[in-house]
Formats: C-alpha cells, sequence, structure tokens
C-alpha cells in the first residue's frame, strides 16, 4: 500500500512549546486527500476488560495483553514447549569440566540438555563455515510444528560454538567484523520464528557491551514488538551516539514525542525529510503524534516495529493486510495491540498459533475473554456458521466449556475440527481445543464421532487413547442415520481403513534417545576453557512390526475413487514415512504404487539430503536439525514430498531424536489427509 503525507513538516513547529502527550488528546480533523487509515479515539492502554461480542474495535481491546510492560531484569534458563521429547537417562560420570574462563557471547543459551537443548557440544564436528552458510536459511519459520520444535531448541541451546577450519579472510573493502556474529544470526532465527518472549530472554543473557549493532536492533525491536516503549527508548538513547544508521535516529524521534520533547522531535524529523529519507509512514505518524490528527495515513503492509508502535501510541487502527501478510513475529504482536479489531487480533492469534508463536492455551485465554450472550452460546451449532471462522471458534470454545454432556461436546467439537478444516486450521483447532476433547470418553452413543476424535488424538501423540476411539469405530460400525449432522462424520469407508496409516505410524516403538554431551551444563553459559567431554554412540533406528501387506491392500483400494494420481501420491508419502520410520515394506508393495511417467514435484536437493544424512550418521547433532529444517523449509503439511520428508525422519533417528522423527511423521500424513 502506498501512504502519502498530505501536509508538509512545518506543522512541527507548533510542537516547540507543546507536550506531545498533551497534544495526543486533540480530536481527529478532517480527512485529508487520499485513504486513510481509522484513527482510534484516545484511551489509555491499560490492562482491558472483558471483551463484548460485537467486533467493534473499542471491544477488541479487551483481550488480555498478557505481555509485560516491562521484561525482568534478570534471566534464568526458560523451558522451551517441546512436543514430543525423548526421555534422557542421566549424564554420563565421565564428563570433566575445566575452570571457567571469559563468557564466549556466542554460546550463552537458554536451554541446556536436561531442559531440552542440545547439549554444550552439539556443534562438535560441524564447522563455522557451514554454519555461518545455513543457519540465515532456516525457514522463517518451519512449515512443521515438530521442525519449529527442534529449531528452537537449536537456537536457545547454550553450546560451544562451531570451529573455524581455516582462517577467516578479509574480503576487498569489507571489514570482516561487520559480519553478524553466531549470536546475533541466532537471534535473527529466533525472531523469524516470532518466538518473542525467547528472543528477549536470550538477548538479556548476552553480554550489554557486546559491540554489535544487530544484537542492539534486536533488543530495540523486540521491545517495540511487546509494547515495552520504555525499553526500546532506553536502548535507542544508549546506542544513538555509537551507531549511525538511520532506524535509531527514527526511534529517538518517536521516543522523543512520546516523552513530551516535541521540539527536539520536530528538529529531528524535519532533519530526517531534509536527507530525503523515504518512510513516508513514519513520516505521517510523526505529524498524527504530534497533534495532526488530520493527516493522511495508509499503513504500510508489512510495518517495521517502530510503525506498529507508533501506530499503538496514536490508537491508529492496524488494518487487515497486516494481519494477512505479517511475519509470525508480527502477527504475535498484533494480536495483543489494543489498536487493532476483535477479528483481527483473533486472526492474529490463530496465525501466530499456527506458527507457534503462540501457546495454544494462550489463544484459549483469548477465546474465553469475549464475552457472548447466553442465546448464542446455547446455539452455537447453528450460529457459529453466521461469525468469521476465529469469532466461530471462539464461540464454540465457550460452549464446549460450559457443556456438561459429553454427547453435546463431541457435536460442538465436530463442528470446531469441520470448520477449521475448511479454513486450514485444523492443527490449531485440535491442540486448542485438546484439553476438552480429553475429557469427553469412547462411548457407544458417540461411536458417529470416534473417527474424528481418533484422529485428533493420534496428530496430539495420545496414541492409546486415540486407539481406543477408533476400536470403537470399528466395533460399532456405522450408526444409525436419523440425525444428518451425525451421518456426514462417518463416511463410507471402515475407520480401521481410513486411519490405518495414521495409526500405523503413530504405533511404531521408540528407543532410547540418544543424549547429547554436557549434560551437567546448567548455567545457561560456556566458558572459552578448555573442556574434555566424554562420547556416546548414536542409536540405530527405531524398530516396528512387519508390514502388513493384506491391510495396505484394503486401505489402497479405498483410495481408488480419488483418482490414480492421488492414490498413489498417498500410497507413496505413507510408504516412504513407514520405512523412514524402520518398517520393512515389501518391494511387490512399492511396485504397485510406482507411476510409467515422470512425475511433476518439488523434489529434495540431492547434495542437502546427502550431507545431512552424512552429519546424522556422525552424530553432528545440531548440523543435522540444521539441515533437517532447511531441507523441509515452510512448505505445509500436506505439501512435503516423499524424497524431502523420508530423508529428514530418518536422519533425525539415526541422529537420536525419535520422538521427534515419528511426530514430524504422524504430522505430515495428517496434513496430507491420510
Amino acid at each position: 500500500m502506498t501512504v502519502s503525507c498530505v501536509k508538509p513538516m512545518t506543522g512541527f513547529r507548533t510542537l516547540l512549546a507543546a507536550s506531545c502527550l498533551t497534544a495526543l488528546m486533540i480530536p481527529m480533523g478532517s480527512s485529508g486527500a487520499g485513504a486513510q487509515a481509522k484513527i482510534l479515539p484516545p484511551e489509555n492502554l491499560a490492562p482491558p476488560k472483558p471483551l463484548g461480542a460485537s467486533g467493534a474495535a473499542s471491544a477488541s481491546k479487551a483481550l488480555p495483553a498478557q505481555l509485560p510492560k516491562k521484561l525482568p531484569s534478570t534471566v534464568s534458563p526458560i523451558p522451551v514447549s517441546v512436543t514430543p521429547v525423548s526421555p534422557s537417562p542421566a549424564p554420563s560420570k565421565g564428563i570433566k569440566v575445566d575452570t571457567l574462563g571469559a563468557i564466549d557471547p556466542n554460546s550463552v543459551g537458554l536451554l541446556d540438555a536436561k531442559a531440552g537443548g542440545l547439549g554444550i557440544d552439539m556443534w562438535k564436528g560441524t564447522s563455522a563455515d557451514l554454519v555461518s552458510k545455513y543457519l540465515p536459511r532456516l525457514p522463517a519459520p518451519p512449515g512443521l510444528a515438530s521442525a519449529r520444535s527442534l529449531v528452537r531448541r537449536l537456537l536457545l541451546s547454550a553450546a560451544r560454538p562451531p570451529v573455524a577450519h581455516k582462517p577467516a579472510v578479509k574480503k576487498s573493502g569489507v571489514d570482516a567484523k561487520k559480519e553478524p556474529s553466531l549470536v546475533a544470526r541466532r537471534v535473527d532465527r529466533i525472531l523469524a520464528l516470532g518466538d518473542l518472549e525467547s528472543a528477549a530472554a536470550l538477548l538479556r543473557v548476552v553480554p550489554v557491551r557486546t559491540p554489535e549493532e544487530a544484537i542492539a536492533i534486536a533488543r530495540r525491536d523486540v521491545a517495540f514488538l511487546l509494547n515495552d516503549n520504555a525499553g526500546a527508548c532506553a536502548e535507542s538513547q544508549s546506542r544513538i551516539r555509537q551507531f549511525q544508521s538511520v532506524s535509531w535516529r527514527k526511534a529517538l524521534v518517536f521516543c522523543q514525542l512520546i516523552a513530551g520533547e516535541g521540539a527536539k522531535a520536530s528538529i529531528g524529523a524535519e532533519l530526517l525529510r531534509e536527507q530525503e529519507m523515504e518512510d513516508e509512514a513514519f513520516f505521517s505518524l510523526v505529524q498524527i503524534l504530534g497533534g495532526d490528527r488530520g493527516t493522511a495515513f495508509a499503513a504500510p503492509d508489512q510495518p517495521k516495529p517502530l510503525h506498529l508502535a507508533m501506530m499503538r501510541a496514536g490508537r491508529i487502527q492496524i488494518p487487515d493486510a497486516v494481519v494477512e501478510k505479517g511475519s509470525a513475529a508480527m502477527l504475535r504482536s498484533v494480536a495483543f495491540s489494543p489498536n487493532a479489531t476483535l477479528d483481527s487480533r483473533l486472526d492474529a492469534a490463530e496465525r501466530a498459533e499456527a506458527y507457534g508463536t503462540l501457546k495454544p492455551s494462550s489463544l484459549a485465554k483469548l477465546y474465553g475473554s469475549i464475552n457472548f450472550p447466553p442465546a448464542d452460546i446455547a446455539g452455537a451449532l447453528t450460529q457459529a456458521d453466521k461469525l468469521s471462522g476465529p469469532r466461530a471458534r471462539a464461540l464454540l470454545y465457550h460452549a464446549a466449556q460450559t457443556q456438561t454432556v459429553a454427547a453435546a461436546r463431541a457435536e460442538i467439537l465436530a463442528k470446531v475440527f469441520s470448520l477449521a478444516r475448511a479454513q486450514g486450521r485444523t492443527g490449531t483447532a485440535v491442540r486448542v481445543f485438546m484439553p476438552i476433547l480429553a475429557q469427553v470418553d469412547p462411548s457407544d452413543e458417540l461411536a458417529w464421532f470416534a473417527r474424528e476424535a481418533a484422529r485428533a488424538l493420534y496428530l496430539a501423540g495420545a496414541v492409546h487413547v486415540a486407539d481406543g476411539w477408533l476400536e470403537l469405530a470399528t466395533r460399532v460400525g456405522q450408526p444409525p442415520k436419523e440425525n444428518p449432522d451425525k451421518a456426514s462424520m462417518h463416511a463410507s469407508v471402515p475407520a480401521d481403513v481410513a486411519l490405518w496409516p495414521l495409526s500405523v505410524l503413530a504405533s511404531v516403538p521408540l528407543k532410547s534417545q540418544l543424549i547429547p554431551t554436557g549434560a551437567e551444563v546448567s548455567t545457561g553459559v560456556v566458558p572459552n576453557g578448555e573442556t574434555s567431554v566424554t562420547e556416546t554412540s548414536v542409536i540405530e533406528p527405531v524398530g516396528a512390526a512387519p508390514f502388513d501387506v493384506a491391510k495396505f491392500e484394503r486401505w489402497w483400494k479405498s483410495n481408488k475413487s480419488a483418482g490414480d494420481d492421488v492414490q498413489r501420491q498417498r500410497a507413496s508419502l505413507f510408504l516412504a514415512l513407514a520405512e523412514a520410520l524402520g518398517i520393512k515394506v515389501p518391494g511387490v508393495v512399492w511396485l504397485k504404487v510406482a507411476t510409467d511417467g515422470r512425475e511433476n514435484a518439488t523434489l529434495a536437493q540431492p547434495g542437502l539430503i546427502k550431507a545431512l544424512e552424512h552429519g546424522a550418521k556422525a552424530g553432528r547433532l545440531a548440523e543435522t536439525v540444521l539441515l533437517s529444517a532447511i531441507a523441509l523449509g515452510d512448505e505445509a503439511p500436506g505439501k512435503l514430498h516423499p524424497s524431502i520428508i523420508a530423508p529428514v525422519v530418518r536422519s533425525l533417528i539415526i541422529a537420536g531424536f525419535s520422538a521427534e522423527a515419528r511426530a514430524m511423521a504422524v504430522e505430515t500424513v495428517f496434513g496430507a489427509g491420510l
């Protein structure tokens, strides 16, 4: 979207003796030319009250802020949600750590091996050149939730930095010191994941004296995104003389405005304007914050953290385009912005959860904070069809929470999953509503719901509970069809046939996970001193029951109606993942799914896959996770080709991440509709 400023910057001269905070109370003037963003009435940004059911912007700010205005001054290693993490035996007693030396900023982290980290020697055997080249290529964020979890553990682990195999060579005209450090690259990728809290926590354990602009910029921008203007402004004021980039001067202008220093802000803004700096959104926001509420403003589709902070301070409504095109970090911030509509905040929150930047429990709290009329809750099954997707799920969440009859809860859950499936948000719906589903026990009267429940539970890793629902669906068979809604939940294919691939992969037994060396480290930092660490052998891939050819034949035939291409694609994906998990598929079965022609698909990069396999076999943990995530990319689970996902799963198993590999396989086939 384009931005136009209808009034010159000379309007700032009126601020020379005025307080910005007073100016913010001036009512909005007449509209300028061009499209103008909605400027909301000035209002205190204090913690909001419960929402009403209407979609007015004033109601939307009642979603709980849930983020502290100031981050804690002290940091201890924080636990990261890792689902699943294989159990770890006690660390070897043979590990010895020498005396502490100076702290290397690149080694700091929040996770040791006991908290889900990959161990202090996770980069052992991996060259610094490889890390410098490939770490920036980590997808932002990965498409698979299981891959995101592994990447987060990689980036937050306290570990010795990789060793450079050859001396760094300065390129002509390039100062080698300007290359981003390892910790700066890690922070950048954590922000790409949208994990603002972890990024802020990691930055707090990076020594403040670290003379790197990328680290300082990250501190400032994370604070802006977390609605910590005080922290962002403190960082800006302390760095303005140290770094010369324009972003610091722009941030300082905003900080002067909200501090009531209108004269300084006016001078700073005019100097930036005279330098022909192109950021009309910034200049328009400065005029609005300076009291000229009639200034035309159109928000950029992908605003910077400073833009969001200025829009929040000026009570300028965030447009829907920001939610549709925003990064994971932006979505996380918009979800808690009081200057976005209720629907925008809920949509941003659901997208953020899908990216892994918002916990399912936090999204559930957002759902629960909305007040719906009792009549709407009572008639949620029909009312949901009249609402937007996120708002409908919020209504159904209320209905499911207040309902005590198992059959009624099952109907609500079935509606939730049906709507989510149509909108591509099934994973989010399963994770958020899982605590409610867990309270519903299998019974014959719920046989119509058994297939849906089993699918969701397999995805969540609750295999034994899912097996119970699958047994119910198989035993009772198709229920009476008096209720059309219930009948529609039951496909013509028997449940044990339709869900066979999912149940097979979810039930593959696991062996012990490889234990990263250095498990005794728990300080969050690693010294530069020499360390001797005992080595652990790489485990063998997991084992599984023999392949059931008869059941495969039944499932294969059940997919015939989907067409030959879809039938072969589904079968190839399942068989590739089954073999990756240790199930030996007979050659005759592979020949059955072979195609006669060429396949038009995005295939794996052979070099990357071979490097991944070599790294896994050599026990290079961090390298295995890094290359796995790059190979997977940001593709949605249902779009991954067997030539990509199968070697990734197999390599993760070899490196010791068997539970994570199995979860990845299940997530992939679930996303593909198997």
